[in-house]
């Protein structure tokens, strides 16, 4: 242990320079003070010769100017473990889980990053089974086969949901409302085609809904809207009107009108 005449004790290395000093008995231990960008810093040791091994190894800091490790202090350090814990269980790196974490708070922007795990979750169940929209097809057909639907019916289930299916290589419980409606904005359909198309994808979303592949909680059409249809103008007659424009009708036009 020095002298007390020895205090304070300045080592140099350069422009940078570290002071201790001795104990006091306010003070009852070894303070090493250093200052960085003008703010004043301190760290304290029980033993002078630790003190002394503080103070180069802050100054091998400073003069190779890695300053962000010489600046952290005993709050920084007690943060830095508790982060540590709460990433022990997940196996993950504070700096990847701290970039990611500051990436998801940009793109969300007001909304809370809770909230949006919350609907997340609730859109995208971990108990879903994985299987694509062809492999879905196949089973939704086998059903609809089973269930009586006439071969017709089949017939334009298969061709509506598979020209879908093909366009669609993915798991359905990936899909979104927006990737759906992108595909009727492709389609451009006419007004009957689209809504029969839109009945189709609705019966066979509800099927695959029931049996665990997506979500209940989605509408993967509420992003779709049914075409307004313009029907023409047609007479409609009683049976005592119809029956009196036969007998006034010409011979050449009663085939026509029955």
């Amino acid at each position: 242990v020095k002298n007390d005449s020895a205090f304070p004790l300045i080592i140099k290395r350069g422009p940078c320079k570290v002071t201790i000093y001795a104990p006091t008995p306010a003070l009852p231990f070894y303070r090493i003070c250093y200052r960085i960008g003008g703010k004043r810093l301190q760290r304290i040791r029980k033993v002078f010769k630790e003190a002394e091994q503080e103070a180069h190894a802050i100054l091998d800091k400073l003069d190779s100017g890695e300053v962000s490790i010489a600046n952290i202090t005993s709050s920084d350090v007690a943060l830095l473990h508790t982060a540590k814990r709460e990433l022990s269980d997940i196996n993950a790196r504070l700096d990847i889980a701290a970039h990611e974490y500051a990436q998801s708070i940009k793109k969300l922007g007001d909304t809370p990053l809770e909230e949006a795990i919350g609907f997340y979750i609730r859109c995208n169940p971990r108990g879903l089974k994985h299987i694509t929209a062809a492999e879905l097809l196949d089973e939704f057909l086998l059903a609809k086969n089973d269930a009586g639907a006439s071969p017709h019916y089949l017939r334009d289930l298969r061709n509506r949901i598979g020209a879908f299916a093909r366009a669609m290589r993915c798991n359905v419980g990936d899909l979104t409302p927006a990737t759906v409606a992108h595909y009727f904005r492709q389609l451009s359909f006419k007004p009957e085609n689209h809504n029969n198309q839109y009945r189709v994808l609705r019966t066979f979303f509800r099927y695959g809904q029931t049996q665990g592949y997506i979500s209940e909680s989605i509408d993967l059409l509420k992003a779709v809207a049914r075409k307004k249809l313009r029907r023409g103008n047609y007479c409609f007659y009683q049976p005592a009107e119809f029956l009196a424009l036969l007998e006034g009708a010409d011979t050449d036009l009663v085939a026509p009108l029955i």
